[in-house]
């Protein structure tokens, strides 16, 4: 069987024209929608993507913040928790100074209380003392206890040495006043009698100035002041001599119970 040439190469021209209209009509199109579809989807999947990565970092910023509330609250609890510690500690240790404030009031008051029960007792006991011994030294002697306390005062004037002597009269240069203490009120012949013997007995001229005051303090005695110097006798140092002797055997009492 032949084959016709004019036929075969009709076919392959129409053969071509068809790819030709196939390539321009049909597989061009297809192939450009094609690529549209595939550019809008990798727009798309960028879109996604780069929505993706915000959300991730919007994830990482909230919990970044999450984690920062979480390390303030702790600061802030550790904070709250430090300074309730604090005042805590404050308030203990006020309430400790208040109690060693109220104890040592406490103490400072029973002190006084028991000084003023002391003094008391002492000035009770002086007083009681010296109603005995005055009676008693009248009934035996014919003299009383102030006549003794003076003599007793003199003799201790008598025998200042000559130092104190000449301390004395330093300062009573200066002054040009004696002032004699007494635990009574001395009578005027008293004060005559004094100051005479201070006359003579210091060698003193008689345009020196002499004051006479009553000091309950002295229990029962006498005290000379020319300015700053001083001498006295008074019972006080035999009182206190008793007070603790008294104390001792109290005490031995007690440790004996």
């Amino acid at each position: 069987m032949g084959v016709d040439t004019f036929t075969l190469i009709t076919q392959i021209i129409n053969l071509v024209i068809l790819i030709w209209l196939l390539k321009k009509f049909l597989y061009t199109p297809i192939l450009k929608a094609v690529d549209t579809r595939q550019a809008k989807i990798a727009e798309r999947l960028n879109t996604a993507r780069e929505q993706a990565d915000k959300a991730i970092e919007q994830q990482n910023i909230y919990q970044e913040k999450i984690v920062s509330f979480e390390q303030e609250r702790q600061n802030m609890f550790e904070e709250a928790r430090k300074e309730a510690e604090h005042i805590r500690s404050a308030l203990i240790e006020e309430a400790k100074e208040e109690v060693i404030k109220s104890r040592n009031q406490w103490q400072k008051e029973l002190l006084n209380e028991k000084k003023a029960f002391d003094d008391n007792l002492k000035n009770l006991l002086l007083k009681q003392f010296k109603i005995f011994a005055d009676q008693s030294i009248k009934q035996m002697a014919g003299v009383s206890l102030q006549s003794l306390i003076e003599n007793e005062f003199k003799q201790k004037l008598i025998n200042l040495s000559v130092k104190e002597k000449n301390l004395f009269m330093k300062h009573l240069s200066q002054n040009k006043c004696i002032t004699i203490l007494s635990a009574v009120k001395m009578s005027p012949e008293q004060k005559k009698d004094m100051s005479l013997f201070l006359l003579k007995t210091l060698n003193i001229s008689d345009n020196i100035r002499f004051e006479f005051k009553e000091d309950k303090t002295l229990l029962s005695g006498l005290e000379l002041q020319i300015g700053e110097q001083t001498i006295s006798w008074n019972m006080r140092q035999y009182l206190n001599q008793f007070e603790t002797n008294l104390d001792a055997a109290i005490t031995g009492l007690i440790q004996q119970e």
